[in-house]
């Protein structure tokens, strides 16, 4: 199976989220959430989160399709700072 740099973004996401919410909650994480961390795979193969969301003219057509999940990534980063 060939990568697919927008579900593995997605799992990313997923996997950030569930860890900052255990980590508020203070407590282990459900077997679900246990699954979601494991999906996690870094973000060596997925450049375009470090792309100026703002400026979107050097975005490739392949990049604008990651837009969406490069924006959710961004606010559940600002969302779990506050």
């Amino acid at each position: 199976m060939a990568y697919n740099k927008k579900k593995a973004l997605i799992a990313n996401i997923n996997a950030i989220d569930a860890a900052f919410n255990i980590r508020r909650e203070n407590r282990r994480p459900t077997l679900g959430e246990m699954h979601t961390l494991s999906e996690y795979s870094g973000f060596g193969g997925l450049k375009v989160i470090l792309k100026d969301t703002e400026n979107l003219d050097n975005w490739s057509r392949e990049d604008l399709e990651m837009l969406p999940a490069v924006t959710q990534l961004w606010n559940v980063l600002r969302n779990h700072a506050k």
